[in-house]
């Protein structure tokens, strides 16, 4: 499991074998993200820090969903707010959107869900939201068969973090998100512009939903996905770095 790719998780259809129901294409993406809320749920809060869990290249931040407690997977491949892992939490399974593959290969069946919470997230409490996807992801928690940790409760998406800025700190395992206004820019100042480094652009290609950066590597040309569901390699073969272009994951 070093290499699961968990940014793939609803984009790919399952087999015609393996799909009991209409698979996950782009009209089932469509309906679902058309029912997500237009504002983050994290709301107008300025700023705000989550404690970071790490497990081997994986983050987690602490959860509960209703009186289901563990962690979310800090998933910014995953372009819903959650997705929730319904072999850990009791969910009522009547409302089937689809079927489709995890990017490491396991059948998924997902299921929508209203008025889901209250949902905390570190300490914050983000209230009760609708239209949440479900799956059976206990291929993450199944700890006797190469899972990652028993207590997952699901997917934090990348939706969390839009209109946000965030700072990764490695060494004290935190994540903060502050606020961006109209014009892009922090609502509270967290640094000096004469501490800044480097400034690298991301941005979401139409259709995508995994953030992408252009990198020159020495001359090569590499599209990077910064994707912390993935533990991501980066491999320069002597073809690759006679090609125009290569492909990695930031993770």
């Amino acid at each position: 499991w070093a290499n699961l790719a968990v940014a793939g998780l609803i984009m790919t259809a399952a087999s015609p074998a393996a799909a009991a129901h209409p698979p996950c294409n782009g009209q089932a993406m469509a309906l679902l993200d058309s029912q997500q809320p237009d504002k983050p749920p994290l709301g107008q809060t300025d700023s705000t820090t989550w404690t970071l869990q790490r497990e081997g290249a994986y983050l987690f931040i602490k959860g509960t969903v209703g009186a289901s407690s563990g962690v979310f997977l800090l998933d910014t491949g995953t372009p819903f707010p959650f997705i929730l892992n319904n072999h850990r939490i009791p969910l009522k399974l009547d409302d089937y959107l689809c079927t489709g593959k995890a990017g490491s290969g396991q059948d998924m069946v997902f299921y929508r869900h209203a008025n889901i919470g209250p949902i905390r997230l570190s300490e914050q409490d983000l209230g009760t939201l609708n239209w949440l996807p479900s799956a059976d992801i206990s291929f993450l928690t199944n700890m006797s068969r190469g899972g990652i940790r028993h207590d997952v409760l699901g997917f934090a998406g990348l939706p969390l973090l839009r209109a946000h800025e965030f700072v990764f700190d490695h060494r004290a395992n935190t994540l903060t998100l502050h606020r961006m206004d109209a014009q892009g820019r922090a609502a509270t100042p967290h640094y000096a512009a004469q501490d800044v480094i480097a400034s690298l652009a991301f941005t979401l290609p139409a259709g995508q939903h995994v953030p992408r950066i252009t990198l020159n590597w020495g001359g090569v040309i590499i599209e990077g996905k910064l994707d912390t569901g993935n533990p991501g390699t980066l491999t320069l073969t002597p073809a690759a770095a006679h090609s125009s272009a290569s492909d990695c994951v930031i993770a």
